[in-house]
């Protein structure tokens, strides 16, 4: 939703041409980084690399994903990415800050892959170890975006870690079912599991002495008050969830919106955290000049992201009457329906807001 501006073409066209030009910057210095530390690439892949892997080297073991937005990309690459070379290890980044931000949105590649921007692979566990000390040290200026599944190096790290294959591997499980794998202790194939960093059978080197506590929501307004049963969906600026808010007598169903900092950083700035916190000031101002927007019950913070709880509203969407149907809508019901998205959108103009989301999904 976006506040009517006086003069929106005139501002509008300044805000894209600047954001343009500075996206362009970033491009070419990605392409000459590319170029400098990433010479291996091929045509069907969105990765490049520093080098091709040798046919001594592991096939599995301890891997980094070192996370960026697309404004930090540069610099943190710059950072790490001679120390690599100095170290010998073979490491790869998609080959350009279009594809980065794909990964970051969690849509194109799926919702594990976001952060993955810089991966590592490591050949021995004791040089992984030594590693993530060092890359922690390098990137610790930048802020992280959060790596789903994999564990994280110290609080606010851009290094996340987990243990798997480097390469595609496959097993045959007893159903004749191929599945993604990885060799236990005992060298048998078991399930590389990608929502899980550390093996059971595994022990964790990276839990060093200083490292802190685990986050958790138990103190937090989601522990205590607002309890997530579902997530209706997940990305990389943040999620949808089902819940409870249990302030009340009897508790109520409600819907918890998660803007995460630094979720899909676009080139202008704009975060995960600031579409929530603007849909939540939004919401708030239109409910008072018009009833049939959802309620908002609450907002507040958790581990730098923004949330707001909000009225659970029954029904089904535009979207979903019209995806089971076989046959068409009746011209009839397509001018009701038409008459009061009209009503709505206007009367939405007239509290000075343009809806810019506006699609079957969201009526």
């Amino acid at each position: 939703m976006t506040k009517i501006n006086q003069n929106p073409s005139v501002l509008s066209k300044v805000n894209k041409s600047e954001t343009k030009a500075y996206a362009n910057l970033f491009r070419h210095r990605w392409h000459r980084l590319c170029e400098d530390y990433l010479p291996v690439k091929t045509d069907d892949s969105i990765w490049r690399f520093n080098r091709k892997s040798k046919s001594e080297e592991p096939s599995q073991g301890w891997k980094f994903h070192i996370s960026a937005t697309i404004l930090e990309a540069c610099d943190v690459f710059e950072k790490v990415a001679p120390f690599l070379i100095s170290r010998g290890v073979q490491f790869k980044a998609p080959k350009s800050l279009e594809e980065l931000s794909k990964i970051n949105c969690g849509l194109n590649y799926g919702y594990h892959q976001i952060g993955k921007f810089i991966t590592v692979y490591t050949q021995s566990e004791k040089q992984a170890v030594e590693l993530a000390k060092r890359l922690h040290e390098l990137t610790g200026e930048f802020f992280a975006v959060s790596v789903p599944f994999d564990e994280q190096y110290l609080p606010e790290s851009s290094v996340f870690y987990r243990y798997g294959a480097f390469s595609k591997i496959e097993a045959t499980d007893e159903e004749g079912r191929k599945f993604p794998a990885i060799r236990n202790l005992h060298g048998k194939f078991v399930l590389d599991d990608r929502f899980h960093a550390v093996p059971e059978w595994l022990s964790d080197p990276f839990q060093i002495d200083n490292k802190k506590a685990e986050k958790s929501f138990a103190e937090t307004p989601l522990g205590m008050n607002f309890k997530v049963f579902r997530a209706i969906t997940q990305r990389g600026k943040g999620g949808t969830y089902q819940a409870f808010d249990f302030r009340q007598t009897a508790p109520r169903p409600c819907i918890v919106k998660e803007g995460r900092r630094n979720g899909e950083l676009g080139w202008n700035g704009q975060d995960g955290y600031l579409l929530v916190k603007n849909e939540f000031d939004v919401l708030t101002i239109l409910k008072k000049r018009y009833k049939v927007v959802p309620q908002v019950f609450a907002s507040f913070e958790i581990f730098g992201n923004f949330y707001f709880a909000m009225e659970y509203v029954e029904g089904k969407s535009l979207y979903e009457l019209m995806k089971f149907r076989r046959r068409r809508f009746s011209i009839k019901q397509v001018c009701e329906y038409a008459i009061e998205i009209a009503k709505i959108i206007e009367n939405i103009h007239l509290a000075g807001w343009i809806w810019n989301d506006c699609k079957p999904a969201n009526l």
